[in-house]
């Protein structure tokens, strides 16, 4: 018998859903299909999108190596493919995976039955719609210059109303939610929404001001990106984490003192950075060292959730890793975040900004935040949610296997060979002697080893789309077991 068998306190949650009563069984699956058709539609949306992205980043990819790749064209040069590859990502499968996971998780928790599935379907349209009109838009030539704010504002404000739609229903979940039902991925999930709502329409009508110039669009700009990726991205991120972890383990979160600090000093340190991005330029010294000040102090909220998830598997619970493909996604993402928040500290800091802050090093550093770790966690997610949709289990473990090693293969050779060739770029820059010509050939060995990484991506992100296209068929597994990743009993798979 293998030692793992020997442990009796994690095989029963491994082998088996855990044992409720009737009654709660129907309440749960009468919550699941309030909430089935918006979820999926989300989710469908959200993998189409990834796959667009992924094709694009491979085409990109290539285009550093060989700039006269398709261009002779304008709508397909780097300049517009471009930002409609990051607003694919951003805008298209990390957003759209991160509403319906945040809206199966709420009606799960607040125990509260979606009121209008209609309504959310109607703000998924809306959402998705004007997210493809600026694309095209984008595609035409009619961008704004502005990072992760390319897309024209009617476009933002269009897909703001969608999401307006969602997110009404979320706070309404919530502010509805059964006495007793008040958890700590409520509080992130809800804030999460108001924060984005917030960020999207103030940034956008204030970059749109007459009276708005030169370094205050920046600095818009600048508070915009850090707001998306920290009250949006990794709210949700952070609240999922905090569910799927407990839930595939069968153990409480450690301390919810702990998990309630970190909220806390999430909500109000999360929001003080971006501005470092600007160090050296025409902006006033004091208000980078408060927003160099304020990064640093995201080392409480992020120590407390390292902590308290740490704390969380101790004594045994890393081993079900092995087999659970949600708890593998979420667990890997979560290490993903302590990373991420780390190296952005250290990136925020004068020295290494100035040698690193204008180099592949920030690419590598935002493939680290929204694809290791939130995109990772969304993976887990879907992996949970998704059987409890469509009454079936997934299909095939070895499609799982594919998924897991394609994307974290290539995502973390993408992350390597662009932060070692940003050191390159950082310490050539500073040689006066070097030319940008020899800095650009010292970078292209590393640069190749990217593409290996993003077809790595892209063959990953294909199996899990046809992966996902079965269970939407209904063509899973009928089973009450959950597919694992490797066997519990390796003679049983002979």
């Amino acid at each position: 018998m293998s030692s793992i068998l020997a442990e009796p306190d994690l095989t029963p949650t491994l082998t088996s859903y855990p044992k409720v009563s009737e009654a709660d069984m129907r309440a749960r699956a009468e919550l699941d299909a309030s909430a089935s058709g918006p979820v999926a539609l989300l989710f469908t949306f959200g993998i189409l999108w990834l796959v667009a992205w992924s094709v694009l980043n491979l085409v990109l990819t290539w285009k550093l190596l060989s700039p006269d790749f398709l261009s002779d064209y304008s709508f397909l040069t780097f300049g517009r493919l471009s930002p409609i590859a990051t607003s694919m990502f951003t805008y298209g499968w990390a957003s759209c995976a991160g509403m319906g996971v945040s809206l199966w998780l709420m009606v799960r928790l607040c125990r509260v039955k979606l009121g209008s599935p209609l309504a959310v379907v109607i703000g998924t349209l809306i959402w998705n719609g004007g997210l493809f009109a600026g694309l095209v838009a984008i595609h035409l030539g009619y961008g704004r210059s502005l990072e992760s704010m390319e897309l024209p504002i009617w476009s933002q404000l269009t897909m703001l109303g969608g999401f307006s739609i969602i997110g009404i229903w979320i706070v309404g979940l919530f502010y509805n939610r059964l006495e007793g039902t008040g958890f700590i991925t409520q509080a992130y999930i809800t804030a999460a929404f108001i924060w984005m709502a917030w960020t999207l329409l103030a940034a956008n009508i204030f970059a749109a001001m007459p009276w708005v110039h030169g370094v205050i669009i920046a600095i818009n700009n600048a508070w915009f990106i850090s707001a998306i990726a920290h009250y949006w991205f990794t709210a949700i991120g952070l609240g999922a984490a905090f569910y799927l972890i407990p839930k595939v383990t069968g153990r409480p979160i450690h301390s919810y003192y702990l998990a309630n600090l970190g909220f806390w000093a999430f909500a109000f340190l999360a929001g003080w950075g971006g501005l470092q991005r600007y160090n050296g330029g025409p902006i006033p010294t004091w208000l980078i060292t408060l927003n160099i000040v304020a990064t640093a102090l995201t080392i409480i909220p992020v120590a407390t959730v390292a902590v308290n998830h740490h704390l969380t598997m101790a004594g045994g619970a890393h081993q079900m890793m092995h087999y659970s493909p949600t708890l593998r996604f979420t667990v890997v993402g979560a290490m993903a975040y302590t990373v991420s928040s780390l190296t952005a500290i250290i990136l925020s800091l004068r020295t290494a900004a100035s040698e690193a802050g204008l180099t592949y090093v920030t690419v590598a550093q935002s493939h680290l935040v929204l694809y290791a770790f939130f995109t990772f966690i969304m993976f887990g997610a879907i992996y949970f949610i998704v059987p409890r949709l469509v009454g079936r289990e997934w299909v095939s473990a070895t499609f799982i296997r594919f998924h897991f090693w394609g994307t974290a293969y290539g995502i973390g050779l993408t992350i390597i060979t662009l932060t070692i060739a940003g050191l390159f770029q950082g310490k050539d820059w500073g040689n006066a002697q070097i030319d940008n010509i020899t800095v650009m050939q010292t970078t292209l060995p590393l640069l190749r080893g990217s593409i290996i990484g993003a077809l790595l991506l892209l063959g990953g992100h294909l199996i899990f789309a046809l992966h996902f296209l079965l269970m939407i068929l209904r063509l899973g597994q009928i089973s009450d077991e959950p597919t694992l990743i490797a066997p519990l009993h390796p003679e049983e798979a002979h």
